[in-house]
């Protein structure tokens, strides 16, 4: 998954965008689905982790430790084609570790994401 987006600070006289940056994940996931085999409406549960980079231009890339667990279902109206609707929550852990922030401006803890997919689903 990539996300763009922009480091902004804020005061209470206005806001400025700092920099662009990107943020990719790369995940493994385990799918449990429910239902029988055959089912038309299969919900599923998914758990996984692995890793978000961060980069941006001028800047060394940042890799921090991902997490993701969601919820979807798929819908076959047809034995072969129908479609899947899933939500994942993907928090990043940020490095805790330091006392002064980071380029990025993580100072540690977690960045908190909410993905909402959707698409078309072939069985084969």
């Amino acid at each position: 998954m990539r996300q763009q987006s922009v480091l902004q600070v804020a005061t209470d006289q206005g806001r400025a965008d700092v920099f662009d940056v990107n943020i990719d994940q790369f995940h493994g996931s385990f799918v449990f689905q429910l239902g029988g085999e055959e089912a038309r409406l299969r919900p599923f549960l998914a758990a996984g982790g692995g890793v978000a980079l961060f980069s941006a231009p001028d800047r060394q890339a940042e890799t921090r430790l991902s997490l993701g667990v969601g919820a979807g279902v798929r819908w076959l109206p047809t034995p072969k084609a129908g479609l899947r609707l899933q939500a994942r929550y993907t928090p990043i852990h940020l490095d805790s570790s330091s006392q002064a922030c980071d380029p990025f401006g993580f100072c540690g803890g977690w960045q908190h994401q909410l993905e909402v997919t959707g698409g078309v689903a072939v069985r084969f």
